[in-house]
């Protein structure tokens, strides 16, 4: 008799089993930091069923352990509690259901504090009637005088938010601000992928919830001037690209371990003797999804790793995955057969 079919609960907890190596290597070694983070991620699942629906493709699949490997890396909760960070299901045309992180407020906040070089860091909303004023230039100002909030259960009126505004101190002294306009704020969300999810920060009731989301863009737009390790710069720069949409397709936050895990997941399946399924494919990736006769045509010119951006770029990118203690960067082209 053959065994009943997995459940999507038991099918993410086999997914996020099957990399615990990766979470190992992302969690400082730790089998219980492992256990809890899992935890907290199959937790916040059930409260986004959608999610599940990543399970279906191998590509959804590997974009989902990808997300969840991404904040681990970066020491993000995903509890849905903190705040700290989310993994949000979207559905992207010709590939089915993907999974991609997005970082909230707080865990903005820790990011920059995560460096050492950062003394403070804060963001502030002004509601109308308040006084705030700033001059940008060599002797830069920021002024704002709040009103006072009597009460521990005063709420916030969205509709009077007028600015937001961020800023940090470095341990040298240093300081840096960053003023938007509430309109400026609503422009990014109109742009934002994230704003059309309904389990979206930006689409929730409560004001003081959209007004973090506020906080959080112009916190990512100050954190381009703090000092920061490479993995995490590439993780805001992510947030803001899928925000911004200069991104085609939903990419994790690291392209190189995004294809180490989709290989891996194609593998992982293999083994267990399960269909595969086959999602709608942007680009072939040898050994993943491009025909086994081409990949055996043009696996002579594979072995040479092609160039994968300027100096810079390339010199970010080993920064980073020596930072996630992986292995070296694993161009698409460069898979084995």
């Amino acid at each position: 008799m053959s065994n009943p079919p997995a459940t999507p609960m038991q099918d993410l907890e086999g997914l996020l089993r099957g990399h615990t190596k990766r979470f190992l290597g992302a969690l400082g070694r730790s089998e219980d930091a492992v256990a809890r983070f899992c935890s907290a991620m199959m937790s916040w699942a059930q409260r986004t069923p959608d999610l599940f629906d990543c399970l279906r493709t191998t590509k959804g699949r590997a974009s989902l352990i990808s997300s969840v490997l991404a904040a681990a890396n970066v020491g993000l909760s995903l509890d849905g509690v903190t705040g700290q960070a989310y993994i949000l299901p979207f559905k992207q045309r010709d590939v089915g259901m993907t999974a991609t992180l997005i970082v909230g407020y707080r865990g903005m906040v820790q990011l920059m504090y995560r460096s050492g070089l950062v003394r403070a860091v804060n963001a502030r909303a002004v509601f109308e009637g308040e006084p705030f004023e700033y001059e940008l230039g060599i002797a830069k100002v920021c002024r704002h005088r709040p009103q006072s909030r009597r009460g521990r259960l005063w709420i916030p009126d969205l509709a009077k938010v007028t600015n937001v505004y961020a800023y940090f101190e470095t341990t040298s002294g240093g300081t840096e601000f960053e003023p938007m306009t509430w309109g400026e704020v609503l422009e990014i969300k109109k742009m934002s992928r994230g704003a059309e999810s309904k389990f979206s920060p930006w689409n929730s009731p409560q004001a003081s919830t959209v007004i973090a989301m506020g906080l959080k863009t112009v916190l990512r737009r100050l954190a381009k001037w703090a000092p920061m390790a490479a993995q995490v710069q590439r993780v805001i720069a992510s947030d803001e690209s899928f925000d911004n949409r200069t991104m085609d397709f939903v990419m994790p936050v690291d392209d190189g371990v995004y294809y180490d895990v989709l290989k891996d997941e194609v593998e992982i399946l293999k083994k267990e003797g399960r269909a595969l399924p086959e999602p709608a494919v942007e680009r072939e990736v040898p050994g993943v999804n491009a025909p086994a006769q081409r990949q055996r045509e043009t696996a002579p010119a594979q072995r040479t790793r092609p160039a994968t951006g300027t100096p810079e770029e390339e010199r970010r990118r080993q920064e980073q995955l020596a930072l996630l203690d992986l292995d070296a960067p694993i161009d698409p082209t460069e898979l084995p057969d």
